[in-house]
């Protein structure tokens, strides 16, 4: 039996997907671009980017028109986001 202080997707897989989505929606409510809230939940939490790019594409599928609409609103700070790091 393994013990662990977060849940684990091998113990409990349900458990450990809706912490990967709660942590999703908090960074989506900061505003974070994808590849941010990837970025910050593999360090901060210590999940595996494909763990997270998979919930993220679910929440994705099932919630289509939010998606559009958080795209739509962050599209100017995303295009100043991409700019800055190409003159980096």
């Amino acid at each position: 039996m393994h013990v662990h202080q977060q849940p684990c997707l091998h113990c409990n897989p349900q458990t450990y997907i809706r912490v990967v989505q709660h942590l999703i929606e908090l960074c989506l409510l900061l505003g974070m671009t994808r590849d941010d809230c990837v970025g910050a939940i593999a360090v901060h939490a210590n999940i595996r980017p494909t763990i997270t790019l998979i919930v993220w594409e679910q929440l994705m599928e099932e919630n289509r028109d939010y998606f559009r609409a958080y795209h739509h609103q962050h599209q100017p700070f995303l295009l100043l986001h991409e700019f800055k790091d190409e003159r980096s």
